[in-house]
């Protein structure tokens, strides 16, 4: 049975869009005082989160187009959604209101 470019059938679920997208919300709640009112410094903190993430990948062989894919869909969509929450919460954190996991 012919593998195409996987070097094994089995799944890999260390690179799924859920992990990948989990390990960049870490990375940016992890600076979210710093870049939450910042768009740029938000885009260059995803950036930053992919790094480590594609090369692990690319030390896979597991076929290049779905990272890139994978790395364009969080591109285009996580730092404005992201940002959308964070910048609320972090104003609320600022002025010192109880946040919403106090208030759960």
């Amino acid at each position: 049975m012919p593998l195409g470019c996987y070097a094994s059938p089995v799944v890999n679920d260390e690179f799924a869009a859920r992990k990948v997208v989990t390990e960049v919300l870490g990375h940016l709640e992890r600076r979210r005082i710093d870049i939450a009112h910042d768009e740029r410094a938000v885009r260059l903190e995803v950036e930053r989160s992919l790094e480590p993430l594609r090369a692990a990948y690319c030390e896979t062989g597991l076929p290049i187009p779905y990272f890139a894919a994978l790395e364009r869909e969080v591109r285009a969509s996580l730092p404005r959604r992201w940002q959308a929450a964070a910048r609320p919460f972090t104003g609320l954190e600022a002025r010192g209101r109880p946040s919403v996991a106090k208030r759960a």
